[in-house]
């Protein structure tokens, strides 16, 4: 890792395509010279019931994200600087299709799952297994595969394990 300022990203959607899935959350966390700066979460209102197993992996249920403003979409944007991901390929495909603003311009996509898969091969790089690893219990953030925990979490990992 050769940067000290980035933007770690999570998103929860209804399911694996950007075909015919969509997002229900997108945490961001900025980190500013290896410190966590600030962390945003926005939910959005997909307009179909979430999918049984999404339910009970992400806990984002429609009663929950109904009452979210539908905002624009494409006013959220990162257009420079880079962006961290676990499996950056998923969110970006993602964000291609429904949040173009990110990634725009000259971002950098960084994934974190390619990263640690060469730190440490043959161990498990599953995001929760890292952190279980990793971070004690008072450093982590609690709520598994929610993104704002998602993201804050990755981001202490980070900070922890270059």
């Amino acid at each position: 890792m050769n940067f000290r300022n980035f933007t770690v990203l999570d998103l929860e959607t209804t399911g694996f395509s950007p075909a015919k899935d969509r997002v229900t959350q997108l945490a961001m966390v900025t980190v500013i010279e290896w410190k966590i700066w600030d962390s945003h979460l926005v939910s959005f209102d997909t307009g179909s019931p979430v999918p049984e197993k999404i339910k009970a992996l992400t806990c984002a249920h429609e009663d929950e994200l109904k009452f979210h403003h539908k905002i624009e979409l494409q006013g959220i944007t990162i257009a420079h600087g880079t962006i961290v991901a676990h499996n950056a390929e998923f969110d970006k495909r993602f964000c291609k299709k429904f949040l173009p603003g990110i990634g725009s311009g000259n971002a950098i996509w960084w994934c974190s799952l390619a990263h640690y898969r060469k730190k440490f091969p043959g161990q498990s790089h599953k995001l929760q297994d890292l952190i279980g690893k990793y971070l004690t219990p008072t450093e982590r953030t609690p709520g598994a595969h929610s993104a704002v925990s998602d993201a804050l979490n990755l981001a202490k990992l980070l900070l922890k394990v270059r």
